[in-house]
């Protein structure tokens, strides 16, 4: 299976975004209550709500970690990719709609599940379709398996619940 692969037959999930978006308060909200920036990726296998155990792969997003996304996912089968954006950080739109073009036309990503999600502090200041078109969204093929989600990834609440179920069943197909 290449380079990065091992015998773990657990679904992969790839955890990837800008620098600052919230890609390890994703995957550690429920255990931290502070974060520091992703030096390289954190690697942990969880249960998604009890419902489907799988490995977590958490990359940083800063520009000189950006070049390690594709080693992986051209190297390791990921069921689905989880995409977390800063809703409250609009200026970075284009460099988050062009990274969601690179991403969704990769092959070795076409089976695999998108898990859209807009992090803010405040959900209630943003509509979920002007986002979705900001970043590219609505222009993406329709028989894509994308969603996206506009929550608080510190806060978990019942739109936290819907994404984590909606992944888990995508993974579980």
């Amino acid at each position: 299976m290449g380079i990065c692969s091992s015998y773990n037959t657990l679904p992969q999930l790839l955890v990837l975004g800008l620098d600052g978006a919230g890609k390890t308060t994703f995957l550690y909200a429920d255990k931290w209550d502070s974060f520091e920036p992703t030096y390289g990726f954190n690697y942990e296998e969880i249960r998604l709500r009890g419902i489907v155990k799988v490995a977590v792969w958490d990359v940083g997003g800063k520009s000189t970690l950006k070049c390690l996304w594709p080693t992986l996912y051209k190297n390791i089968h990921f069921a689905a990719v989880v995409f977390v954006i800063d809703a409250d950080k609009p200026d970075r739109f284009l460099e988050v709609r062009k990274e969601l073009h690179i991403l969704t036309n990769e092959e070795e990503l076409r089976e695999a599940a998108f898990l859209i999600i807009f992090n803010s502090r405040n959900p209630d200041l943003h509509n979920l379709q002007e986002l979705n078109s900001r970043v590219g969204l609505d222009l993406l093929h329709s028989l894509m398996k994308i969603k996206a989600f506009l929550i608080d990834l510190m806060q978990e609440n019942e739109v936290f619940n819907e994404a984590i179920l909606w992944l888990s069943e995508q993974i579980a197909k």
